[in-house]
Formats: structure tokens, C-alpha cells, sequence
């Protein structure tokens, strides 16, 4: 059997179940990984149902797999150790932004707050506005726009995260 296997950076959206459909997981992805699951179900007609296989590691805040202990049923395959892949995502402030402009969670904050449009675009026109930057590779690079970043985003939002339960 042959594998044709890819990465990508998931963010988890949310976990739903009920007795018609049975359980759902929702996973965000960047534009270029949902272009690809585009073209799986154009392939299909429109049709979507394909399965794929995942194996799925946490991330944590350090940008680092987190050490887990996986309980796995059969033997388990002894891979020669690879080079861990760059994440799609960027590190420090930019990257944080990237994250949450394309959560739905952080695009609704930022409409309550910024009366920002609903959408990933939205939510970035809200950060380069409030940062007085022309990119988000500035949150990277000046101190002004980190400073705004820091108080009227980061924190707020991540306070709102913690209410609303999606951080502890």
C-alpha cells in the first residue's frame, strides 16, 4: 500500500455529538490547507465523506509538541526520527494574530469590540488598525504596535478566552 501524507496546523474549533449525527470535531485551517480539502470533495462532485487518517500532536504555547502518553491498542511502529516540521503558522506576536483572525471566536470579540466585519479579513483590517501598522510583521518588529497589540487585544481577548472557557 502506498501513503501520500501532508502537514498541517489545526486549531480546534469545537466538539459536538448528538444522537442523529453521532460526534463531530471542527478544526480551523489556514487558506492553503482548505483549498486542498476544496479540491478532495470538487474531485467527489461536491460531495464530501472522504476519510483520511490523522495523527494529531498538541502544540503547546512554547510552539513545541506537548509530551503526552498515548494508550494504543495493537503494536505500536518504531519510525526512524524525524526533523520536527515548521509549523504554517508564524512565531511571536505575528503569529498569535494569524491564529486568531481566523478563529471565528476571536472575529466575534473583535466585531463586539471594534465593530469589525465577521470574517478573517475583518478581523485583520481590526489589528492593523488599532496597531497603526501596514503588516502584521510588524507586531514582530515595533515596540509601538506591540504595546497596542498587548493591551488592546492580547490581553482583553485572552481574559474573554478564559471566560468563555476555551482557555483555563
Amino acid at each position: 500500500m502506498s501513503v501520500k501524507a501532508g502537514t498541517m496546523e489545526l486549531m480546534l474549533a469545537g466538539v459536538s455529538w448528538d444522537n442523529r449525527n453521532g460526534s463531530k470535531v471542527t478544526f480551523w485551517i489556514n487558506d492553503e490547507d482548505r483549498d486542498w480539502f476544496a479540491m478532495k470533495t470538487a474531485a467527489k462532485g461536491k460531495i464530501a465523506g472522504q476519510r483520511f487518517m490523522a495523527a494529531i500532536v498538541e502544540i503547546g504555547d512554547d510552539e513545541q509538541p506537548k509530551d503526552v502518553t498515548l494508550q494504543v491498542s495493537g503494536p505500536v511502529p518504531n519510525p526512524e526520527p524525524k526533523a520536527p516540521s515548521k509549523s504554517k503558522f508564524p512565531d511571536g506576536l505575528k503569529g498569535l494574530s494569524v491564529r486568531w483572525c481566523l478563529d471565528e471566536h476571536c472575529q466575534r470579540w473583535m466585531h463586539e469590540q471594534f465593530d469589525a466585519e465577521i470574517s478573517e479579513a475583518g478581523a485583520k483590517a481590526a489589528v492593523l488598525e488599532i496597531c497603526g501598522i501596514q503588516s502584521r510583521n510588524e507586531l514582530d518588529t515595533n515596540a509601538a504596535a506591540q504595546e497596542e497589540f498587548n493591551t488592546y487585544i492580547r490581553e482583553p481577548y485572552a481574559a474573554r478566552r478564559r471566560k468563555d472557557g476555551l482557555d483555563a
